[in-house]
């Protein structure tokens, strides 16, 4: 049941017919994604941080590092479907499985805190005074890095 179906079974007449004509006209094109190229759809972007704590207490920040321009626009598009998420427990699980790659590549990290932010832009009229983008704290996931929490890889 999709919202071209409820469309067509509307009558003309009826006063909701036009709603569901423009609720069908967003899915179908892509505008309820939440992303446009003009204001006020345009996104938070969400930015993710690694702190890498080893045993003698010193810290490392490390943001994820990407092999090509694809996997970090993939990485970007995932983010923005973490952000949002209202269940703390889903996103946690979900930055747990991201801190994983920051085990594998600091075997001596006995820490890992995920921090997750969002870049915040300036209106129009916050710009031309000066105003530029500006980074808002959103949640921070600490990990003990312990050999039976980091997931290994199945042996073929």
């Amino acid at each position: 049941r999709g919202p071209l179906r409820s469309v067509l079974r509307e009558e003309p007449h009826d006063s909701r017919w036009s709603d569901h004509a423009i609720r069908a006209y967003s899915h179908f094109a892509g505008i309820e994604a939440g992303y446009g190229y003009v204001a006020p759809n345009i996104p938070d972007s969400y930015k993710l941080v690694f702190e890498i704590e080893d045993k003698d207490g010193r810290v490392e920040r490390n943001l994820p590092v990407f092999e090509n321009q694809e996997s970090a626009l993939r990485f970007s598009t995932l983010l923005d479907q973490i952000g949002p998420i209202e269940s703390d427990g889903m996103r946690e699980i979900l930055i747990k499985l991201l801190a994983t790659a920051m085990w594998h590549r600091h075997p001596e990290a006995v820490r890992v805190r995920a921090i997750l932010g969002a870049s915040e832009l300036p209106s129009v009229r916050e710009y031309e005074a000066g105003k530029r983008v500006s980074d808002r704290f959103l949640f921070a996931y600490d990990f003990a890095v312990t050999p039976e929490a980091i997931p290994r890889p199945a042996s073929p």
